[in-house]
């Protein structure tokens, strides 16, 4: 009777009465094959887009191990388990740098992405053989009566629970942090103003403005802001800018005459006291102050002449221009 195969790991049975003075060494293998498909680990890398894990007849293959570890890729990569009615589980990790798809048939297939790992199982039903991922802490795995109860229950326990934006890997967070957070509500009306706040410190001064236009000075005589020439009638010398009353100044109403210069007559006392003006020269008011614009002095001065009819001194007096300021 010739040697035969088991079905899923190929382990060789001799045939009675064969293989005598060499059985040892077809044992040897058989053994061999059995420990990898308990606990062996291989590690390969796969290029281009398919490749096949296939398990052959009393050999030992990468198909027989029970750890598979992907290294390397070149592209996404479909491996298919080979032949097709083999019945196969596999632990697989994928550090291959791309994505990993075990097939066996048209049943369906498992993907593993890159940085993952997965149990497998392939069902061997042939040209319908299915891949299936096997995950125990799925919570759909999950019997909730083998559970106890407990109301002693605190934010930093810790719950379990599948993430969807992990391909469902399950994962643990204490409640306070796991808490389902609903969507966000729509906006609420806006409260009513707040109180004003204090006046803030005064800003710094603007720039200077432009200068305005020039006024028009007022024409009419005596008015605040008219103007005269006219001379003071005290015998000492007065400012530029200084305010007089009315009643110390004197002009010459008549227009036919120069009204700059004023003769004062000589005397005794004329000369160092206030002057004595001709009869020639009219108050310029009773009311109102008048602002000097021009020096003025009518006391005696160094240019003299003398009267030809009298021989009298003259001393000459000086007028100034005046602006009513009240």
């Amino acid at each position: 009777m010739p040697s035969s195969y088991t079905d899923n790991n190929k382990i060789e049975k001799i045939g009675t009465g064969e293989q005598a003075g060499t059985w040892g060494t077809t044992t040897n293998t058989n053994f061999d094959i059995v420990d990898a498909a308990l606990s062996g680990v291989v590690t390969f890398s796969v290029s281009g887009a398919t490749s096949n894990l296939t398990s052959t007849d009393g050999t030992l293959t990468n198909a027989t191990r029970k750890m598979l570890v992907i290294s390397a890729a070149t592209e996404n990569h479909t491996i298919t388990i080979d032949p097709n009615t083999v019945e196969k589980v596999y632990y697989v990790v994928n550090d291959s740098g791309y994505q990993i798809t075990f097939t066996q048939g048209s049943g369906g297939n498992v993907a593993i992405p890159d940085g993952k790992n997965a149990f497998i199982f392939a069902d061997g039903a042939g040209a319908s053989a299915k891949v299936r991922e096997f995950k125990p802490n799925d919570p759909t795995n999950i019997d909730a009566t083998l559970a106890s109860t407990t109301t002693d229950v605190t934010g930093s326990d810790f719950v379990f629970f599948a993430d969807a934006s992990d391909s469902n890997n399950i994962k643990k967070a204490t409640i306070t942090n796991a808490a389902l957070q609903g969507p966000t509500g729509p906006t609420g009306p806006t409260g009513p103003n707040g109180p004003t706040g204090p006046t803030g410190p005064t800003g710094p001064t603007g720039p200077t403005g432009p200068t305005g236009p020039a006024g028009n000075p007022n024409t009419s005589y005596g008015a605040v802001g008219s103007y005269v020439t006219a001379f003071y009638t005290s015998n000492s010398t007065i400012s530029i800018g200084a305010t007089v009353a009315a009643t110390n100044l004197r002009y010459n109403p008549n227009s036919n005459e120069s009204g700059l210069d004023a003769t004062i007559q000589s005397g005794s006392n004329n000369q160092t006291g206030n002057p004595n003006f001709q009869n020639n020269l009219t108050t310029v008011g009773n009311s109102g102050n008048w602002r000097n614009m021009g020096a003025a002095r009518a006391n005696r001065q160094t240019n003299t002449f003398k009267d030809k009819n009298t021989n009298n001194t003259i001393y000459v007096a000086k007028s100034s221009l005046w602006v009513r300021v009240n």
